[in-house]
């Protein structure tokens, strides 16, 4: 959640103007808690992440969210796995294809597991369906324009090419007039942020590690 707060008083501003800034600002911070709504498609299920070696693939997401995504989801994980975790990119010495989509086929799974000798592997993929305002407008606000944006996470047992976890969240938010010309919304990338930590939330939730 991000606090936007106006900073633009003049020294010759009177008291009135200053309060009337005070006001707004205050329902910058109120309304931005309000603005965004995360469902997710499915009960997230449990994951028993104490054994075996564990490999991300490759994020599938805008080149200017991947590098962060990747971060965050490396670090959320890891949490559970400790040094079992590995990314698909930065490991050696591993045959694996040069995409692996999401819900991949058995064939795919099998080639995946030949080639790396993993257990496991996650795979992640984000999607904005929609992204064209900014975080704060100021003007006249069209209602109509809303951010969506979804992050899928799924899992899978390689040894037996069966998925194990599957989780879809799907983020929105659209532009809440809080003041006469004045509008706030998260952008997309934020949504998909937004949506990694309550799936990974989730995950802590309903996990053993």
């Amino acid at each position: 959640m991000f606090i936007y707060t106006l900073l633009f008083i003049h020294k010759t501003v009177g008291i009135n103007m200053k309060k009337t800034i005070l006001l707004i600002s205050t329902a910058l911070f109120l309304s931005s808690c309000q603005l965004t709504k995360y469902t997710f498609e499915a009960v997230t299920p449990l994951i028993d992440f104490r054994t075996g070696k564990w490999l991300m693939n490759d994020i599938q997401a805008p080149n200017s969210l991947k590098r962060i995504l990747t971060k965050t989801a490396s670090k959320r994980f890891s949490y559970f796995l400790n040094d079992r975790l590995y990314d698909l990119l930065n490991t050696n010495e591993i045959i694996a294809p040069t995409f692996i989509p999401l819900n991949p086929n058995k064939e795919l799974l099998s080639d995946l597991k030949n080639g790396t000798g993993f257990d496991y592997f996650i795979n992640i993929k984000t999607n904005a369906l929609k992204n064209d305002l900014g975080s704060i407008q100021i003007g006249e606000n069209d209602l109509n324009h809303t951010k969506n944006a979804t992050i899928t996470i799924e899992i899978y047992d390689l040894n037996t090419q069966q998925i194990i976890f599957f989780q879809k969240v799907f983020g929105s938010n659209g532009a809440e007039i809080f003041a006469e010309n004045f509008s706030f919304t998260n952008n997309a990338n934020t949504l998909i942020l937004g949506g990694l930590e309550k799936i990974m939330k989730d995950i802590k939730k309903n996990s053993k590690y």
